[in-house]
């Protein structure tokens, strides 16, 4: 084991200048799928085990405990000497959500030993292998991997941020900036409240100070910190006063009451000035919540199950279909692109097809029952039939 190891090694020391390598310790791991073969023995220090996986797309994902800088992967391939194998690499800062790295990458399809794969320098904690088979078939073998880190060490320091902030209410203050750069990477900020540290945040560049006193002014500065904990220069100053007791401060047209605030004057627009009529809240981003209920006025399609319903036969929606193109009281494509969807009315839309298409299956289960039974039935007098013949 230590003599291909110490090979690659010497060989990547000599391309990049006798830069040295450290090989980062996986934490724990986990596949999309396995054989048997499971994932935890691709850094077993064991070249005769393996993680196997068949199909397209199968994953192997590794943790690496913490954020750590890379850009070397070295893999080493079941049967690697007889067939190539294609994978992507994507990291993690979650572990949910991905970003892809290399696409399409190749082994060489002549050793077992480790092969090398440098890849853009990275800082992250999860690290996943895309299998998409090899030469020979659609399985996804590796017998190990090594994280490399061969990243000089950052000792540049990240440069400082424009710092604005205003006033929010008696006891709030909100602060912004932009502008802080890094020959790596941003990975997050210092907040100072009249010289003391007040927070230590991510890769952001907004802030709400609470807990101030009203009537008083304070200064604020920022800081900017990369991955390897350099620290830039203060930013400017940014002098903000509370606003005195009695006065309510930010905007006057919210009401406040046991924590909630309402408005009731008008509508909302959020990162947009544009409310389309009959809305009262327009925004223009990404919206994410834990749960969105939507209470309609208008009728649940339970009608489909009355006695009465005019449900369409399946040759009327082949019809439908072949001539417009999509199911009826469905909106079309263009439709949706230039008007968008109405979230309630379009379930209740989905379910009224959920419901004909249950319909249709149950008449379908009728009429399989009714042949079945008339199948049973012809099989009888076949064989009374071969009875008959057998006794003449």
């Amino acid at each position: 084991m230590k003599d291909f190891r110490t090979s690659v090694i010497v060989v990547w020391i000599f391309s990049i200048g006798f830069a040295q390598a450290q090989e980062i310790a996986i934490v724990s791991s986990v596949s999309s799928i396995d054989d048997g073969n499971v994932v935890s023995n691709t850094y077993d220090n064991n070249l005769n085990t393996r993680w196997s996986a068949l199909g397209d797309g199968e994953w192997a994902q590794w943790d690496l405990g913490s954020f750590q800088n890379f850009n070397e992967l070295r893999i080493a391939f079941y049967l690697g000497n007889t067939r190539t194998s294609t994978f992507d690499i994507q990291v993690s800062a979650d572990g949910s959500n991905w970003t892809l790295v290399q696409t399409g990458l190749v082994s060489s399809g002549t050793t077992l030993d480790l092969q090398s794969f440098v890849v853009p320098n990275q800082n992250t904690r999860y690290i996943r292998y895309i299998g998409h088979g090899n030469s020979s078939n659609t399985w996804n073998s590796i017998t190990e991997i090594e994280i490399i880190n061969n990243i000089v060490a950052d000792t540049q320091a990240p440069t400082a941020a424009i710092l604005s902030g205003t006033v929010q209410s008696q006891t709030t203050a909100d602060l912004s900036w932009s502008g802080a750069t890094d020959d790596v990477g941003v990975t997050g900020y210092n907040i100072f409240k009249d010289g003391t540290l007040d927070g230590t945040l991510g890769n952001v560049s907004t802030y709400q100070v609470t807990g101030l006193t009203a009537s008083t002014t304070y200064d604020f500065t920022v800081t900017t910190l990369d991955a390897a904990a350099n620290e830039s220069v203060a930013s400017n100053t940014v002098s903000v006063t509370t606003d005195s007791s009695g006065s309510s401060g930010g905007s006057t047209v919210w009401a406040e009451s046991s924590g909630d605030i309402s408005y009731t004057t008008g509508n909302v627009g959020i990162g947009t000035n544009t409310i389309p009529t009959d809305y009262r809240l327009a925004v223009s981003g990404k919206i994410i919540s834990e749960e969105l209920k939507v209470q309609l006025q208008a009728t649940w399609p339970d009608y489909v199950f009355k006695e009465g319903y005019d449900l369409p036969s399946l040759d009327e929606v082949q019809q439908h279909i072949t001539e417009k193109g999509h199911l009826p009281n469905i909106p079309t494509a263009k439709v949706v692109m230039e008007h968008g969807i109405e979230v309630g009315e379009m379930h209740r839309l989905l379910l009224e097809k959920i419901e004909e298409l249950t319909l249709y299956t149950l008449e379908q289960n009728i009429q399989i029952k009714q042949l079945n039974t008339k199948v049973l039935k012809q099989q009888q007098k076949l064989e009374q039939l071969m009875n008959s013949l057998s006794e003449e």
